[in-house]
């Protein structure tokens, strides 16, 4: 829609999550804003992708809890990819579970930001933006 925020060209993130409807929804969101996301249905795989080709991504978009390989041991691994570049992160959560947000205060040097679930379009953009201002491309 025309209210979206288009970003430049180029921008290209890893979208994780096991739900191939939140996943699909996801992507539809970054393609709307510019975005050319790739999708993986779990940790190892995005990680393995991230890992292989580190300079293509600005984003990261991850659920925190899959089988396997969730977000916040993605976030670390990551983070602990020295030398390698850093994109942006944020982890989407189904609803405010206390366990999890003492987690993430105790990584909170290394995240960036935060949706929950269920999220609407504008949450996940308005994030991105909050994000990567200078990403926009003046309208």
């Amino acid at each position: 829609s025309d209210s979206i925020s288009r970003l430049r060209d180029g921008i290209k993130a890893i979208v994780v999550d096991d739900e191939e409807e939140i996943r699909n929804l996801l992507c539809i969101y970054l393609k709307d804003m510019n975005i050319e996301p790739i999708a993986f249905s779990s940790g190892e795989l995005a990680f393995e992708e991230y890992e292989k080709n580190f300079e293509r991504y600005d984003l990261i978009i991850s659920d925190v809890k899959m089988p396997g390989m969730g977000g916040l041991e993605l976030l670390k691994k990551v983070r602990e990819s020295k030398g390698k570049r850093q994109p942006r992160i944020i982890l989407n959560t189904g609803g405010i579970e206390l366990n999890l947000e003492k987690k993430l205060k105790a990584i909170n040097g290394h995240l960036d930001g935060h949706i929950y679930k269920p999220f609407t379009e504008e949450k996940v953009l308005g994030e991105i933006l909050r994000l990567m201002p200078e990403l926009k491309v003046a309208s």
